[in-house]
């Protein structure tokens, strides 16, 4: 990957969050001023461009080190020491009814088949 789409690719979600508002904005203060359409998107794309960098660096960088530092939450330390349950199906009786030309009939069933019993 070349250097250009490598930086892109780091600021991508940082630009993904920033870019309507900042980039909007910006387009409307300088085609307000009298600037062409051309030289306002430039300037913006700049603009926006050096923010969701700063972002990245500042802000989105950090707090991705900083969860990959913590330590995992262990659920059987914070309920106490005590396993948790193991999870079971709603109903087991429509698992075994399900096809695949029907997609929907174990979300359908689920209740007048557990309802039967």
């Amino acid at each position: 990957m070349t250097a250009p789409f490598r930086f892109l690719a780091n600021i991508s979600y940082s630009l993904y969050v920033i870019h309507p508002i900042a980039g909007y904005v910006t387009m409307r203060l300088l085609t307000a001023a009298g600037l062409p359409y051309l030289a306002a998107f430039a300037i913006a794309l700049a603009f926006v461009l050096g923010i969701a960098s700063a972002m990245n660096v500042y802000v989105a960088a950090p707090t991705i080190a900083l969860g990959k530092r913590s330590p995992k939450l262990d659920l059987a330390r914070a309920s106490g020491g005590r396993r948790l349950p193991p999870q079971r199906p709603l109903c087991r009786a429509n698992s075994a009814r399900l096809e695949l030309s029907q997609p929907f009939a174990r979300v359908a069933n689920i209740g007048t088949a557990c309802r039967q019993r």
